[in-house]
């Protein structure tokens, strides 16, 4: 009766949607703090939808510092994790009871943010472009990213020759044949 337990303090290192959402989850149990090397959250899922209508650039970024959730959010590169925290690049320490990664994947901008939210938004007007100006259009991929791309492409832009390559014969290959024989006659219409 009358003790208190301090809070764990957790440290998460990628402000993704991952670490987003462990720090939405956590924060009432645990004082969080959030570092990413952006000061910005991209909705990466949302871009590929954006190379064909880049004023979605607008609704797709979001500051850091707009998500409550985190007791504190640090814009800075991680250069070690260590038991007990973590090492930034200017060499200060972040020090912790938990520390989760969460650095999630990378892909080249438009599709994830490589730069800054202003570069984004050039590398999504630019890439728009390109595809308005082009009559034949190759995506290099059979998975999800190159089939919902394909058709945002064929959506927006109705008369574009979209020609899909993958490595292999069939799409999502580890998926059933059923499915594959689904998407590839609806890619076809």
């Amino acid at each position: 009766k009358g003790t208190h337990m301090a809070k764990k303090r957790l440290l998460i290192i990628g402000a993704g949607y991952a670490g987003l959402g462990l720090a939405k989850a956590m924060h009432k149990l645990c004082e969080v703090t959030l570092v990413d090397r952006h000061a910005d959250f991209f909705d990466n899922v949302a871009s590929i939808r954006a190379i064909v209508d880049p004023s979605l650039a607008g609704q797709i970024i979001f500051p850091l510092q707009r998500f409550r959730f985190a007791r504190r959010i640090i814009q800075g590169d991680v250069t070690e994790v260590a038991p007990g925290g973590a090492v930034l690049a200017d060499g200060s320490r972040l020090e912790a009871d938990i520390v989760v990664v969460a650095t999630g994947s990378g892909y080249n901008s438009p599709f994830k943010l490589s730069g800054d939210s202003a570069t984004l938004r050039q590398d999504l007007l630019r890439v728009n472009a390109e595809v308005q100006a082009a009559g034949k259009l190759a995506i290099v991929g059979g998975g999800a990213v190159g089939i919902e791309l394909a058709g945002e492409i064929a959506a927006a832009m109705p008369g574009k020759s979209i020609t899909l390559i993958a490595a292999d014969s069939r799409l999502f290959p580890t998926y059933p044949q059923k499915l594959h024989d689904r998407l590839a006659a609806e890619l076809k219409d």
